[in-house]
This record gives structure tokens, sequence and C-alpha cells, in this order.
């Protein structure tokens, strides 16, 4: 067994190293019971105090979004933003779900979770009651429409009927025969007024039906509206012998069938009133459940709070019983630290430290010859010995490294003198040359062929690279002697180093010959690659030149397929232009009858009038046909691009396409102001807004609400950005992305032309066009076109 030496270093500071460890288990056993009581604590706050507290404030907030949805869903008046809103409310009612799995099973929490379950039924009933409102809402609003277009045209056809009659009355004369008339006429003209005041009184009470909030008025005021309907019945038997009245006479009878009472129409308003009654009271029921939620977790923070505050007074109180045995036990420790500081560890260690170290620091110089002082029988005196018998192997060592580093490596290394006499060749260096190259050869250029060796002896020279700057490279060539027809080539860096007191130099030698291959080949292939360019660049020229003739044919032809696509859209328009025009020649036909009546009774005071309105209606019937002229123009394709006013544009577009608008009942509403100047050709730019109406209009022909809007986006330092947007149903998702290629339409008849063309031509005026969807769902054509510089 070994003997514990305690004059030893290790034995003073073992016995110091114990006392500390003594103090230290002290501390740590403090320690460890004031951080288990404050885990405790922190425990107590994490997984009770702060989770309640947390999850409150959670709750608080989701239940105020909550609160705040239910509100705008109320107001919401279509599908999407309903549904929108549902999607959110249930949001808010799976993160309230999720947010209560932090809280504790306890009978608060249960009737907190109880209460939003509640809630959430509540809230789906309400969805379901506002879904109803909306469907009736349109079926209502539908029906008023109705009734507003009956409304018009009772007007239209009992007008012409009032201006007849009003006509004769101013034709008659003091003849006894017309005086007889007289009555009969003024009879059916007052008549005639007085249904036009009855149906227009009828038609604006029916209006303020959808806006009625007790089904017993809207009881009452259907009895009222049967009243005047069977009235307007009555005084329109007396004109029913004209024949003008025909249509006059199924009006009414479509207007007496939808407002009959207890009809439809009645019924829908009756299940509007009682919805928004289901409405108000389900509404009623979330805010009360709202505010009993809000009273619950205001008790829950309550409670947490008066948690947090106890558990505060608990931890300062450990906290200070242990602070007082921590300063205890640091005192004591730091007594210790200054005794073994002053000396022990300054006198006994660091002292004899420092002289070790001069002794390692003269050693590490070089000065192998200096006194090393350090003495003791401890461990530093024995390190001192041992320094001292160190020393002795270093100055052995010294003679053998240098010789030994060099023949081990794998490079092939010679040493000479200043003068070139080889002092030492490395085993790879003597394979490398055959075992031509040793120290018995003398000079080290002797190791190489006639042809190279005035090359390297060149090296050696005192104004050389080597003696000027310590380095120097050459590049040379050996012959193997089994292999005379193969050149190997050699790169020797020749360096200087310092051996003893003496200069030397040390050769190091790497085989390049694959390098210079590699060039030789590399100069090849370019030369190859050159010529093959060349013969390239003439095909391509030629190429050119073929190209630039196909693309004036492309050209050629799509001026050709806009043309098509002009006299496509001028064949729709052929119908009902054709209606149009009958309108005004109608009216002029009668206006002309009644001048040639007031020529004949001499009434010549009539007649500026008459011409007046004809001279309007040829006005507005040569706009229609310059209109359709100017745009059924050939135009080609590749004219200069000028400045062009957007809104003029999208208006003669807009009138082209307003026959077919007016024909399915759309309506095309023009928000681009005046001033929007853009660099394009005003024909192929009209082609193309007319393209994109006409496809809105196919797109919203079956849909119940028919609009098109164009409108400004945006504008900027380089481009205007319009939309044309409708009312539709948008683009298919599986058709969207094909729509630009030629021949992709979505239309029962059509080329799938039109927005190819579309693009070709606003890429010619470095402009964009996208496809993109509304708010409303419906289709939107974006168009960006660059902005024209008035400078």
């Amino acid at each position: 067994m070994r003997t514990i030496k305690y004059h030893t270093i290790g034995s003073k500071l073992m016995l110091a190293f114990a006392s500390c460890t003594l103090l230290i288990a002290v501390i740590s056993v403090v320690a460890l019971t004031t951080w288990n009581n404050l885990d405790t604590h922190v425990n107590t706050i994490l997984n009770s105090s702060v989770p309640t507290l947390n999850t409150s404030y959670q709750l608080e907030n989701h239940s105020a979004h909550l609160q705040s949805f239910v509100t705008q869903i109320q107001a919401s008046d279509n599908k999407a933003e309903h549904n929108s809103l549902k999607l959110s409310l249930n949001t808010e009612i799976s993160t309230i779900k999720e947010v209560m799995k932090n809280l504790k099973r306890t009978p608060d929490t249960s009737e907190l979770d109880f209460g939003y379950k509640q809630l959430s039924i509540d809230i789906d009933i309400l969805s379901n009651q506002l879904l109803r409102r909306i469907d009736n809402s349109r079926v209502i609003n539908t029906t008023v429409e109705r009734l507003h277009w009956i409304h018009q045209d009772i007007i239209d056809e009992l007008q012409p009927l009032r201006q007849e009659l009003q006509w004769q009355l101013t034709r008659i004369n003091d003849d006894n025969a017309q005086k007889s008339n007289l009555n009969n006429i003024s009879e059916e003209f007052s008549i005639t007024q007085n249904i036009m005041d009855k149906e227009t009184a009828l038609y604006n009470q029916i209006e303020e039906l959808p806006l009625t909030p007790h089904q017993i008025q809207i009881d009452n005021a259907f009895q009222v509206i049967k009243y005047k309907l069977d009235e307007i019945e009555s005084l329109s038997q007396k004109l029913y012998y004209h024949s003008s009245t025909i249509a006059y006479r199924q009006l009414l009878k479509d207007l007496s069938t939808i407002i009959q009472p207890s009809g439809d129409f009645q019924q829908k308003l009756n299940e509007n009133v009682q919805l928004q009654n289901e409405i108000d009271a389900t509404n009623s029921s979330i805010l009360t459940q709202l505010a009993l939620q809000h009273q619950q977790i205001k008790r829950m923070v309550g409670d947490a709070d008066l948690t947090l505050k106890e558990v505060k007074l608990s931890t300062q109180t450990t906290i200070a019983d242990g602070n007082r045995l921590l300063i205890i036990c640091f005192s004591i420790s730091l007594a210790i630290s200054i005794f073994l500081t002053i000396y022990f560890v300054k006198i006994r260690i660091v002292n004899r430290l420092n002289q070790l170290s001069d002794s390692l620091e003269a050693i590490n110089k070089g000065k192998i010859d200096s006194k090393i002082t350090v003495s003791g029988s401890d461990e530093i005196g024995q390190i001192g010995e041992k320094l001292r018998e160190f020393r002795a192997q270093i100055r052995e060592m010294e003679r053998t490294n240098a010789l030994n580093l060099i023949n081990n490596t794998l490079a092939s290394i010679i040493t000479c003198d200043l003068t070139g006499m080889i002092e030492s060749v490395n085993p790879s260096a003597k394979k490398l040359f055959d075992n031509k190259c040793s120290p018995e050869s003398n000079m080290v250029w002797d190791c190489f062929i006639s042809q190279n060796k005035e090359k390297l002896k060149a090296q050696f020279v005192h104004t050389g690279d080597l003696h000027r700057k310590g380095s120097s490279t050459v590049t040379l060539f050996i012959q193997p002697k089994n292999k005379p027809e193969d050149i190997i080539y050699l790169r020797l860096n020749l360096n200087l180093f310092e051996q003893g007191h003496s200069q030397k130099v040390i050769i190091t030698i790497s085989d390049i010959t694959e390098h210079i291959e590699t060039k030789r080949i590399l100069e090849m292939h370019v030369n190859e690659k050159t010529n093959s360019l060349t013969l390239a660049n003439q095909e391509l020229k030629g190429e050119i030149q073929e190209h630039r003739r196909t693309e004036q044919n492309l050209r050629d032809t799509q001026t050709e397929l806009i043309q098509a696509a002009k006299m496509a859209v001028v064949g729709q328009a052929m119908t009902s232009m054709a209606h149009e025009l009958n309108q005004p020649l109608s009216a002029i036909s009668t206006y002309l009858f009644s001048a040639k009546m007031a020529v004949d009774t001499q009434q010549y005071h009539a007649l500026p009038s008459s011409l007046t309105k004809i001279e309007e209606l040829g006005v507005r019937m040569g706009k229609i046909i310059k209109n359709l002229r100017h745009f059924a123009k050939k135009h080609p394709v590749d004219c200069p691009l000028i400045a062009v006013d957007l809104f003029e544009v999208t208006e003669q577009a807009s009138a082209i396409v307003a026959n077919k608008a007016k024909r399915q009942q759309t309506e095309i509403i023009n928000q681009l102001s005046k001033g929007l100047i853009t660099e394009a050709d005003s024909i192929q730019l009209e082609q193309i807004i007319i393209n994109l109406l006409v496809n809105a209009c196919d797109a919203v022909a079956s849909e119940q609400t028919k609009s098109i809007e164009i409108v400004h986006l945006d504008s900027n330092n380089d481009l205007h950005t319009i939309a044309i947007k409708d009312s539709g149903k948008g683009f298919e998702p599986e058709i969207i992305e094909s729509l630009f290629t030629p021949f992709t339409t979505t239309k029962e008849v059509g080329l799938g032309l039109g927005l190819s063309i579309s693009r070709s031509i606003i890429k010619r005026f470095n402009g964009s066009i996208f496809l993109a969807s509304s708010i409303n769902g419906g289709a939107m054509i974006i168009l960006e076109l660059p902005k024209h510089d008035n400078k």
C-alpha cells in the first residue's frame, strides 16, 4: 500500500480542496433545499396560476372576436361573405376548445366549457337562420325587380295611348259632330291619366313592403293593394276596346298574379319577418351567453391572482432563510481562500513555477546551455530535474531530425549547399532519377541531361532569385531509362533554409507531365470548337432571314384572324342593331305622320317640334352605323402606336356591345375617367375591349344579377392598370391555365382565339393581360397598358 507524503504539494492541495469541497457540499445542500422550495412554488405558478391567467386572457380575446364576427355575419347580404364569416366563427370556436384543454378540470371550467358548447350550437342555429334570410331576400328582390319591369312596361304601354288621346283633343274644332266626341276622348284621357297615377302609387306601396317589420302590417297592406288593383282593373275595362291595349292587359294580369293576397310574394314577405324575429331571439341568447362567459372568466382570474399572492409570500420567506445560510458559508470559504492564496500558492508554488517557466523559455529559444535554478524534493523540484535531462536529449536529437524528415517524406527532395553540391537525396528522388542522382554525383545538375544542366546551373548564380528572394522555380524534363521515348516534365522549387549557422538549399521536385499534356489537348479542342462555331454562325444567319419571312406571314395571318373575329362580333350585333334601328325608324314614321296632319290642318306651329325630333333620331342612327363601320374596317396589325384615351375607346366598344347587353338585360358600367392616355392602336385596342365585353355578356347570361364593370385599378409612372369584371361564376380551375392557348374555349360555339389574339396585341403595346377573380367570385380580366409620355 502506497503511503501518503505530507510534505508534497499534492497532499497540501488535497487538504485545502477537501475543506473547500466540504463547504461547497454545505452550500449545495442549502441551495438544493432552497431551489426545491422555489421549484414547488414555480410549479404552482406554471401549472395553475399562469395557465389560468393566460387561458383567461385568450378566452376573453377570442370571445370578443366571436362577438364581433356574430355582429358582422348578421350584416352580410351574400352567401360568399356569410360563408367566410362562418368559417371565421368556426375557427374561433375551435381555438377556444383548444385553449380550454390547457385548464384543469374543475366545476368552474366544466361550466365554462358547457357554456361555449351551447354558444357553438346557438351560432350554428343563427348561421342557418341567416342563410335562409339571404335566400328569402334574394327571392323578394327578384320579385320586386320583376314588378319594377312590369311597372315600367305598363307606363310605356299607356304613354302612347295618352299621347294619341291628347293629340286628338288638339284636333277637335267647333264642329258639333266633333264636339260630341270631345267628352268621350276627354273621359278616356282622364281615365288613362288616372290609371297611370294609381298604378304608380300602387308600385310605390309595393316597394315599401320589404321594409315592413310586422306580419299584420303586411297582411293589411296586401288587402289595400288588392283594393287598388281592382280599382285599376275596373278603370281599364273602359279602354280595352283600343287594340293598342292588348299588351297592357297582359301586363296588368301578370301584376295581379304576383301581388295577389296569400300569394308567393306575400308568403315570402311573412317568412322574412318571421326569420328576422327568430334571428333577434337567437342573437339575444348568444349575447346573454357571452356575458355569462365573461363573468365566469373574471372569477377564474380572481382565484388565480389570489394564488399568486400566497406563492409570492412563501417564496420571499424561503429565499431569506437560504440567503442567511449562504452568507455564513461564503465567509468561511473566503477566509480559507485568502490563506491558501497568500501563503501556499504565491510563495510555495507561483514563485518557483516562474523560475521553471524562465528555464523553459530559454530552452525554447535555443539557449540550451542556460542554467536551470529550480530545486527541491516536491513535484516542482522533480520537474526541474526532468528539464535538465530533457535539455541533454535535445542536443542529441538536433543532429538526427533533419535527415530523418527528408528520408521519410513521400515527396522527391534533394538538399545541397549554395554552390550546388549535393548533400542528401531521399529515396523518392533516387527512384525518380533511376539512382543516377546521389551525393557521389557531386553537383545537382549532373542528375539531368545536357539540355537542362545550364538552365539549372543558372539558378545558383549570386544575382538570381534564389539568392535575392530566397526561392526560385524552374521546369525541366528527363527521359526514363526503361522508356526512353517518353518524356517526364519536372518542376523544381528551390528554397533556402538554415542549418546550424549556415544556409542550405532544399529542392522539392514535382511531376507535371500530365498538366503539360492536358494543356496541349485543350489547345487542340479550342481550335476545333472555333471552326465549328464559325460554321454554325453562317447557318444561323440563314435561319434568321427565314424567321423574318415567317414573322411577316404571322403578322398577315393575325390581321386576318382579328378581322374575322371583328366580323363575328358584327354578325352577333346585327340582330340587335336591326331592332335598335327599327325603333328610331318607327318613331320617325310617327313624327312624319304628325307633321303631315299638321300641314293638312294648317297647324304649322307643331312642325318645328316634329322635325327637330326627326333630326335627333337621324343623328342617333348615324352614330350607331358610324361606330359599326369604324369597327368593321380592316386594319393592319403593325400600324404605328399613337396616344389613345382609354375612356373614349371603352365608350366606343360599349356602344357596339350595348345592343347585345340590352337584349339580355345586362348593365355595362364604365367607371373610367377621361385623361387616361396610353400608347396603342385604337382599332386593335377597341377589338380587345369588345372581345372581353362579349365574353363577359356570355358569362352573365344565365345569372340573376347581370352586370359588367370597367374600372381603373392603378396608375404609376409607367403603366395604367384597368380591369373588366362581371357578376358571373368566374373561371373554372381546370381550364384557367389553358385559356390563353389557341382553340381553347368554354363556349358551345367559338374558335377559342379571342384571348390568344388579345394577348399578342397587348404584348405589341408593351402591356400585359392577366386572369383574376373579383371579390364576389366573378371573372376579372386585368389589362396593364403603357402610360403615354406627354413630353
